[in-house]
């Protein structure tokens, strides 16, 4: 199974897809991820593309956020783990729960296994405060992917009529 995970990497690497995987030990964080996911949903395919897509997403802001390596492979494996059980009950906690064990088995630094695990158990929680930047990269490429560019620009603009609705109301009243 790892081979042929291994060989469909190289050919999304020839492809320059729009993030690269940050290490060896990353890439089998991805290929267990990924297995794991494909035994639980029934929905894979899309759950995969949305998976690399909020990966990628993570990893733009990232470099955007001009965050260190160690910080931007935080934000990349909590990406690759934070689906992983979506369609079951409390997917972020079974997530969580999973790259835990998975991270350790692969001799992540507790430090890291802790960002991970928290960007992942809050990553679907509207109401909670974020406290890493990590968790909060996470959060923001999930929900990005989920909303689109075209609901996002449209929820912008909503926000904006409303307000200067309100403003116009003041004037005018």
């Amino acid at each position: 199974m790892f081979d042929e995970i291994n060989k469909f990497f190289v050919m999304v690497k020839d492809e320059e897809f729009i993030f690269v995987i940050p290490n060896e030990r990353c890439r089998k964080a991805t290929a267990i991820a990924i297995t794991e996911m494909s035994k639980h949903n029934k929905n894979f395919v899309n759950l995969l593309n949305h998976t690399f897509r909020v990966a990628g997403a993570s990893m733009y802001i990232a470099q955007k956020e001009k965050l260190t390596a160690a910080s931007k492979e935080i934000c990349f494996l909590s990406a690759i783990f934070h689906d992983v059980f979506k369609e079951e009950e409390n997917h972020d906690v079974k997530g969580r729960d999973f790259a835990i064990k998975i991270l350790k088995s692969l001799k992540y630094r507790q430090n890291v296994i802790e960002k991970v695990a928290e960007s992942i158990a809050d990553h679907s929680n509207s109401e909670k405060f974020l406290h890493t930047v990590e968790a909060k990269i996470l959060w923001d490429a999930d929900k990005l992917d989920k909303l689109g560019a075209t609901a996002f620009l449209r929820r912008i603009n909503e926000r904006n009529l409303k307000i200067r609705l309100e403003k116009d109301k003041n004037v005018f009243l």
